[in-house]
C-alpha cells in the first residue's frame, strides 16, 4: 500500500511510503457502537489517520461461538497488522450458561482460541500477510463504561443535558454504565445512534479516560502499539 504524506496542494516535500500491511489494526466487535466508533478512538489515541476495518456487529454470542470464523473473514478481506477482539464483560459473565466466572476466565479462553487460530491461518493461501498478533480486550463492564470515563469532555462537547461527578474507576462502579450515559445525554441523543456514539468517542480525551478505566487503558496501549508497529512496517 502506498501512503502519501505532505502539505495539501504542494508536491515538494511529499513522502511516499509503502506498507507491508494495508491497515494498522482490525477489530472484532459485538455491537454497533464499537463498529461505528473505534476508528474515531484509534485516531484520537494515536493521531494516525488510517482506516480500521471492523467485523459485522452481531452480538457477543457470535464472538463466543464463532471467533475463529470472524477472524478469518476479517483477515481474508483486509490486510491488517494486528487484530483486536473486544467484548463486553457484563452480559457474558451474568449468563452462567457460558461458564465464565470473571474477566480473567473470559479473556484467557478467548486469547487461547485466538492464538491457536493465528498459528493455523499462516498456512491459509488466501492470506498473504497474516496479522502479527491477535489481542483480546474485555470491555469492563461494557463499552458504555468507556463512554463515561471522561464526562467533562462530553460536557464540553455539548453532549450532556446535565453533569455528574466523574467516577474514578468506571470498571468497578455498581451502576449500569449504559443507564448512566443514557441519563446524562441531551434529549434526543442515544448511544444506539451511530453518529452519537461516534461523537462521544471523538470527544473523549484518551489520557483522561485511561486514568478512569483500566480496560480502556489496555485498549489505549494496544492502539498506540498498533500504530507504531504499522509505521515500522514501512517498506520504503
Amino acid at each position: 500500500m502506498l501512503v502519501v504524506f505532505g502539505s495539501r496542494g504542494c508536491l515538494r516535500g511529499f513522502l511516499v511510503m509503502a506498507f507491508k500491511y494495508q491497515f494498522p489494526v482490525g477489530f472484532i466487535v459485538e455491537g454497533k457502537g464499537e463498529y461505528n466508533s473505534f476508528n474515531a478512538l484509534f485516531y484520537g489515541i494515536t493521531g494516525v489517520s488510517a482506516r480500521t476495518p471492523c467485523s459485522r456487529p452481531q452480538g457477543y454470542g457470535r464472538i463466543l461461538k464463532s471467533l475463529e470464523a470472524e477472524l478469518t473473514d476479517l483477515v481474508v478481506t483486509h490486510s491488517v497488522a494486528r487484530v483486536v477482539v473486544c467484548i463486553d464483560l457484563k452480559d457474558v459473565v451474568s449468563n452462567k450458561n457460558h461458564g465464565f466466572e470473571d474477566c480473567a476466565a473470559l479473556r484467557i479462553s478467548l486469547q487461547k482460541r485466538a492464538d491457536e487460530w493465528l498459528k493455523k491461518i499462516k498456512d491459509d493461501p488466501r492470506v498473504r500477510f497474516p496479522p502479527e498478533e491477535v489481542v483480546v480486550i474485555i470491555q469492563v463492564k461494557k463499552f458504555e463504561s468507556w463512554m463515561i470515563a471522561d464526562l467533562d469532555a462530553l460536557n464540553q462537547a455539548g453532549l450532556l443535558e446535565r453533569t455528574i461527578k466523574q467516577v474514578k474507576n468506571v470498571d468497578e462502579m455498581s451502576k449500569d454504565p449504559g443507564s448512566v450515559i443514557k441519563g446524562v445525554l441531551k434529549k434526543g441523543l442515544t448511544t444506539k445512534n451511530p453518529n452519537t456514539a461516534r461523537d462521544i468517542c471523538r470527544a473523549i480525551r484518551p489520557d483522561i479516560a485511561k486514568k478512569n478505566s483500566r480496560s480502556f487503558r489496555k485498549f489505549d496501549k494496544e492502539m498506540r502499539l498498533a500504530a507504531k508497529e504499522w509505521l515500522n512496517h514501512c517498506l520504503c
